[in-house]
């Protein structure tokens, strides 16, 4: 059995990991295996980089523990995996819901705290945010969740920082032809993408150099 350290305190490391679980991570407890899950999903060749070096050691360093890399090339994904229940309990106590996370609130630790905020969003964007570099025209980046809450929070943050935050919702029918709704915030002026590459950053190599691209790159809008 894997016999994880469970840091005491609170830290910013922490609560990146927690905004990284809340964007493109899981928390479950699958009862058939008896098995407690924690897992990261990842694009198998631009989030590579990210989950086998940043989030493998993120883990090492609060629980020293390392997940376990499943890549699905044919999918062009990868998961990355570590099974505990003491670690489990653990992320529960610290705001994660098991299962879906529509009803996820971000822990008050977390909003209390700006450092701690501002690893969060970190590790929020870089699983679940989007760069867009544009040759011409607008630069963007923008996050898509499907709860409310969390980004109007997120929204609310960034503008006490002095970032303008444009919120809109997207309504569509997915590949399996179920009704979907997205919340969506996205911050557009070149000057406060720069801002947040300075201010907030991101950990995630492919997700930083886009930010760099947007900085270094043609003046948009």
């Amino acid at each position: 059995m894997l016999k994880v350290f469970l840091p005491e305190g609170n830290s910013s490391e922490l609560a990146e990991l927690i905004g990284i679980l809340f964007g493109d991570g899981c928390v479950n407890f699958y009862q058939s295996k008896k098995e407690h899950l924690i897992a990261i999903a990842g694009h198998s060749q631009n989030d590579f980089q990210y989950h086998s070096d940043y989030i493998k050691r993120l883990f090492h360093f609060l629980f020293n523990a390392e997940p376990h890399i499943y890549v699905r090339q044919d999918q062009k994904s990868l998961m990355s995996k570590l099974r505990s229940k003491e670690l489990f309990m653990f992320l529960i106590e610290k705001g994660i819901t098991a299962g879906k996370k529509i009803n996820l609130s971000i822990p008050e630790w977390i909003t209390t705290d700006d450092s701690f905020y501002i690893s969060f969003i970190r590790g929020l964007f870089d699983t679940d945010g989007s760069m867009i570099v544009r040759t011409r025209g607008q630069h963007s980046i923008s996050l898509a969740l499907k709860n409310k809450n969390i980004i109007l929070a997120v929204k609310e943050f960034l503008e006490n920082k002095g970032y303008f935050v444009a919120y809109y919702v997207n309504e569509y029918d997915d590949i399996r032809g179920f009704h979907s709704i997205t919340h969506c915030i996205r911050i557009n002026q070149k000057k406060l993408i720069k801002k947040y590459a300075e201010e907030i950053g991101s950990s995630n190599p492919y997700k930083k150099q886009r930010l760099l691209n947007i900085i270094s790159g043609p003046d948009g809008i």
